[in-house]
């Protein structure tokens, strides 16, 4: 409110004060209310204060009392069970090649073709030696036959007829030496069909047909090939100290069995794979510390059901259970909410 609109009201209140002919303990009565009545005047004049908020939303939720699995998170390397570099056992020509550049192959599945024909040659040669040895003992046994009787009529003297024993013995051991070459020379002309020792995925040849291959034992032979097992495959991973403190304390407190004692489970996802939908087993942990590193290795195996899916080696990430083991499919006594924690715990 103005200030000249305020004027008149003081103005016409004041002089009621000073009228004569008012009673006093009216005037008295006024004047006590006249300070009051200029401060609400003098009050409407001012600012309006803003208006309250209002009250804010909240959400209820009801809250839900549940069991729950912790659950460690670690970067793991998948790596076959079985990885067999395929060398040859007998030397030769490499005469035909039998599978395609990373196919899957099965146990026992012809790789590589070498040369026999040298092979089968001596392997006839052997059986040849068989027969002249057995020729050769059916001779001693009768001339051994015929020294027992002239020993007896004294025909012959004692040491004639201990020359022929000795000759049966020794026809004897040349049949089975000649018997040992032909199962060598055999053993040689199946060595020179190459098959895969395992069931798996076969990389690509490192020799062609026609090259000159070098057999032997270990790593003299010539290298052909490689295959890599897909199912089931290994997970490896690695625990800091202060995690293998943690599952101790639990296999001690019987929170948790210790995975030397039980397969706890361990769920496993790829890097490009939403969640953990792959499931396997704690297989092996490793007898001691790193001393480098301050961790322990330790070996998880899942069965794969695509094995086009996963190339070991390769990376993936994998938890395995920190708490309580989950109960088995099929118990709804103990529902389980399972929490994937980010990081080492």
């Amino acid at each position: 409110m103005a200030a000249d609109t305020l004027a008149p009201l003081v103005t016409t209140v004041t002089p009621e004060l000073d009228d004569p002919t008012m009673p006093i303990r009216r005037r008295v009565r006024r004047a006590r209310w006249a300070p009051l009545a200029a401060a609400l005047v003098l009050s409407a004049c001012g600012p309006r204060p803003a208006p309250a908020p209002p009250p804010p939303k909240v959400k209820v939720v009801q809250a839900v009392a549940r069991e729950i699995t912790e659950w460690d998170e670690y970067t793991a390397r998948l790596d076959a069970i079985d990885s067999v570099e395929v060398r040859p056992r007998v030397s030769g020509y490499l005469q035909s090649i039998h599978f395609q550049d990373g196919a899957i192959v099965h146990k026992g599945d012809l790789l590589f073709l070498i040369d026999p024909r040298p092979y089968e040659a001596a392997l006839r040669r052997a059986e040849a030696d068989v027969d002249l040895a057995e020729s050769r003992l059916a001779l001693a046994r009768k001339n051994f036959a015929r020294a027992a009787d002239l020993l007896a009529s004294h025909a012959i003297s004692q040491e004639e007829s201990d020359i022929r024993a000795s000759n049966l013995r020794q026809a004897e051991a040349s049949v089975e030496e000649a018997q040992a070459a032909v199962d060598a020379a055999r053993l040689d002309v199946e060595f020179t069909r190459v098959s895969a020792p395992v069931a798996g995925r076969v990389g690509r040849k490192l020799v062609t047909e026609g090259n000159l291959i070098n057999g032997g034992v270990g790593t003299q032979g010539t290298l052909l090939t490689t295959i890599v097992s897909l199912d089931p495959i290994y997970a490896y991973f690695e625990a800091d100290e202060g995690a293998l403190l943690k599952y101790s304390r639990l296999a001690r407190t019987g929170q948790r069995p210790s995975s030397r004692d039980y397969k706890n489970p361990v769920h496993v996802a790829l890097a490009d794979e939403e969640g953990f939908p792959h499931e396997g087993v704690m297989d092996f942990v490793d007898n001691q510390v790193d001393r480098g590193t301050g961790t322990r290795a330790a070996a998880e195996s899942r069965s794969e059901p695509h094995p086009r899916a996963v190339r070991p080696p390769a990376v993936a990430r994998q938890r395995p259970v920190s708490g309580d083991p989950p109960p088995r499919r099929g118990d709804r006594k103990r529902p389980v909410a399972e929490v994937r924690l980010r990081g080492r715990r």
